[in-house]
């Protein structure tokens, strides 16, 4: 059964997933984990045939997680589903050649079927019974796409193919061509089959054989083989003489003998065993050539050939217990030894999976690095030491970035922030992560100046004294900064609202007859605004409210004084001499003046001036009155508040006659428009004759086409509003039509303008040398209108306008 591990995979997904692959098969079994860096751990404990990952906002510690694996488990396939958040994070991962991608929203239906053709595919497994040689020869008559992982006890490599082409070669130590003969020439080795990776880059261009015959050439010198040669002595068996021992003569050694030891072991044909013995006649023949034999030093004693052979023999004993111990110490040293070696490093590579803890995995890495300087396997120790740090350091890293996004952005951010990078660069200096450390660090003031201009945005609307203190401190920090230019418009702008809010406040202090809160705020103002265009206003109101305040403490004292004049006239003396440029000095000086030029002058003055207060009496009699009391030579007292009046009113009246002439001069223009528009409709009427019918009034001030069917207001915007028009303002008039009773009337389209124009007979009223149409469109970098726009030789043609040109409208309804 197929085991598919889902990684970060959310229920809904899986069920998806789960019930389109079962469409194809249900033997298979899917285990889930929650987290990335869990898959190295899973896949080197578990078989598990296919990874699905759901990178939902992908870290670097993610993607070195996929390398890492990738080159690990390099026989298990990886499926990401990712929505590619940066485009760093899609360099990396189409960086990472195993990994299959799919961009979200994923095509659930792809990806079943994607998983089901790496279920079915079978790459991947061992290959028994057949030789690497043939099995390459095989691989390119197929053209197979694969990685070959060849092992020996002691070596590795991989040979690469694509559509059955050797294209690279890999051992520990070598690469390309010279790869390819190391590893042909390996005895026995194994075979493995893992995945194909296309875009390895081509190292090797030989044939296929070519390599295989120098791969071949190079194993056997390297085995130190050579050709036998040596005489081959032809003599037949029964030739051969015996010893009265009935033993036969042993021939000299040759390259012959061992073929010789094979045909002594085959049985004797037929006629060999039917032959008889031969007779006394041929026994003379035989001694006679014996006899030859042993002279010519062919034949040597059967004693001497035994003493012989029992010193071969003991010097062949003493050999074989040499080549017996030899065996011994070869395989101590090459299997023994090299066994308890592997055992003791996969001891250690175990109590490294078991540590849990990185850093108790470092420590364990460490002990054996020190307790085993000589090993082989102490360059891989220090390989999975380097794995170990590099994952501590993506850790660390992630961890750093984490605790900085978790600090609150207030006074202490940056130090805190700078602390946490610079620890970690302290722990990591050569970090390959130390730049985007750098970068990040650099970045803190300009995080520090968003954060303090947004909370710039945070100050309720009313606190004035709140957004103030703001304000200043923040252009006071940054003079120089992006936003500062905004925030100095925000405080300009808080000044008219806080104007606003002092002229609010003015009206409730001379209510209720107290002005101290008012006065604070107009101090307020001028000290924290000293050029803003509203101070002088401020200043003259804090003046005003100033002097009404005195006034009423005066006024408070002089009722306290009752009718002792001479108190009183001390109270209004002694307050001239303290506020010389009161606004309300007038109103003292004459209640001064009242005292002396009698109470009658007093009562005159206080009625004319409550007079003119009221605001219920018209200008022109307010304006009269005052003019009466200027004339009749009023006291000292009240004559240069009065002639203050006088002017002020009659600037107020000049002000309403003039709106009021204004008033019927518009009355008299709009009466000429009227006249002068029915003028031109009267026009239009007798042109409308000529049209043959074509066009007709129907209704009122429209003229309907019988041939478009179309309704025409008889008058354009040029006529009815003497003004041209944009664009904006083109379609808002069209809207607010209300001609003939109609409420339905648009922007024609550019086709029906040129019809009712360059048709005969053409519409009666020419009007504008252009008109807007509803057809607008985008240019390279705004949008544009089609007009029709009235030509030289009197005919009508489409131009394009900008939107904000300046034309006019004939108003179209259906």
């Amino acid at each position: 059964m197929k085991k598919i591990l889902a990684i970060n995979i959310d229920t809904i997904t899986l069920n998806i997933v789960s019930s389109l692959l079962s469409e194809h098969t249900t033997d298979f079994e899917i285990l889930t984990a929650e987290k990335v860096g869990e898959l190295d751990d899973i896949a080197g404990k578990i078989k598990v045939d296919i990874a699905l990952i759901d990178l939902v906002k992908p870290s670097p510690a993610d993607i070195e997680v996929l390398k890492f694996v990738a080159q690990s488990h390099s026989r298990l396939p990886l499926m990401v589903m990712t929505a590619f958040e940066t485009g760093e994070i899609e360099t990396a991962l189409k960086a990472i050649g195993p990994v299959r991608y799919f961009e979200k929203p994923v095509d659930f239906k792809a990806l079943a079927d994607r998983l089901f053709d790496e279920m079915e595919s079978g790459v991947g497994g061992a290959i028994h019974g057949i030789s690497l040689a043939s099995f390459l020869q095989m691989s390119e008559m197929e053209r197979t796409s694969c990685t070959l992982r060849i092992k020996t006890e002691e070596k590795k490599g991989h040979l690469f193919l694509v559509k059955g082409a050797l294209i690279a070669a890999e051992t520990d130590s070598l690469s390309g061509e010279e790869a390819v003969f190391e590893i042909l020439s390996w005895s026995s080795p194994s075979i493995e089959i893992e995945n194909a990776v296309p875009d390895r880059k081509k190292e090797i261009t030989a044939p296929l054989m070519t390599l295989l015959m120098e791969g071949l050439k190079r194993k056997d010198e390297k085995a130190g083989k050579k050709p036998k040669k040596g005489k081959i002595a032809i003599q037949k068996a029964a030739s051969i003489p015996v010893t009265p021992a009935g033993e036969k003569l042993e021939l000299e050694a040759t390259a012959t003998e061992g073929l010789q030891d094979k045909a002594a072991k085959k049985k004797p044909t037929k006629e060999q065993k039917d032959a008889p013995p031969p007779d006394e006649e041929t026994q003379p023949a035989a001694l006679e050539t014996l006899e030859q034999l042993k002279a010519s030093g062919k034949i040597t004693d059967a004693s001497k050939v035994l003493r012989r052979k029992r010193r071969i023999s003991l010097t062949f004993k003493i050999v074989v217990v040499i080549l017996v111990l030899l065996i011994l110490a070869c395989l101590w040293f090459f299997e023994a030894r090299p066994w308890l070696v592997k055992r003791q490093y996969e001891q250690a590579l175990t109590e490294v999976r078991k540590a849990g803890a990185l850093e108790k995995k470092l420590a364990a890495l460490d002990a054996y690095i020190t307790t085993h300087p000589d090993s082989p396997y102490k360059s891989a120790a220090e390989k999975q030491k380097l794995d170990v740090a590099r994952e501590m350091e993506i850790q660390a890293f992630d961890a750093t970035l984490q605790k900085t996004s978790d600090l609150s952005i207030d006074d202490a951010f940056e130090e805190k922030a700078l602390a946490l990078y610079n620890d970690f660069l302290d722990k990591y200096p050569e970090s390959v992560y130390a730049e985007e450390i750098q970068k990040r660090m650099a970045d803190i003031p300009a995080i520090m100046k968003d954060a303090e201009y947004g909370k710039l945005q945070q100050i309720p609307k009313n606190d004035f004294s709140a957004r103030i203190a703001a304000y200043k401190a923040y252009i006071e920090a940054y003079p120089r900064g992006e936003n500062t230019q905004n925030v100095r418009r925000m405080l300009s702008d808080l000044g008219e609202d806080f104007y606003a809010h002092i002229v609010k406040s003015q009206a409730e202090c001379d209510n209720e007859k107290n002005w101290e809160s008012c006065i604070k705020l107009c101090k307020y103002f001028a000290r924290h605004f000293p050029n803003h265009p509203r101070t002088a206003a401020v200043e003259r109101s804090q003046a005003l409210m100033e002097g009404q305040a005195a006034l009423a403490n005066l006024m408070e004292k002089v009722k306290d004084a009752g009718s002792d004049i001479t108190v009183v006239k001390g109270l209004y003396q002694n307050f001239l001499k303290t506020y010389p440029d009161s606004p309300v000095k007038g109103t003292v000086t004459a209640r001064l003046a009242a005292i002396e030029t009698g109470k009658r002058q007093k009562m005159e003055w206080e009625q004319t001036l409550a007079y003119i207060q009221d605001s219920r009496n018209s200008i022109f009699d307010r304006t009269a009155r005052m003019r009466r009391y200027v004339e009749t030579n009023p006291p000292q007292a009240y004559r240069k508040d009065a002639q203050e009046l006088l002017a002020w009113l009659e600037v107020e009246e000049a002000k309403v006659l003039q709106t009021l002439q204004q008033q019927q001069s518009l009355m008299e223009q709009q009466q000429e428009k009227r006249e002068q528009l029915e003028r031109m409709r009267v026009e239009i009427r007798k042109k409308l004759s000529a049209t043959k019918g074509r066009y007709l009034e129907r209704p009122a001030d429209c003229i309907f086409d019988t041939q478009t069917k179309l309704t025409w207001a008889m008058l354009d915007s040029s006529a009815m509003a003497e003004q041209c028009m944009n664009y904006k303002t083109a379609a808002m008039y069209v809207k607010s039509l209300k001609t003939g009773g109609y409420t339905d009337w648009r922007l024609p389209k550019p086709n029906e303008l040129l019809v009712i124009y360059n048709d005969r007979p053409a519409f009666p009223a020419a009007g504008a040398p252009w008109y807007w149409t509803s057809e607008v469109f985008s240019a390279a970098w705004h949008q544009k209108v089609n007009t029709v726009k009235r030509t030289a030789e009197g005919t009508w043609e489409k131009a394009e306008m900008d939107l904000e040109q300046c034309g006019a409208v004939r108003a179209v309804r259906p």
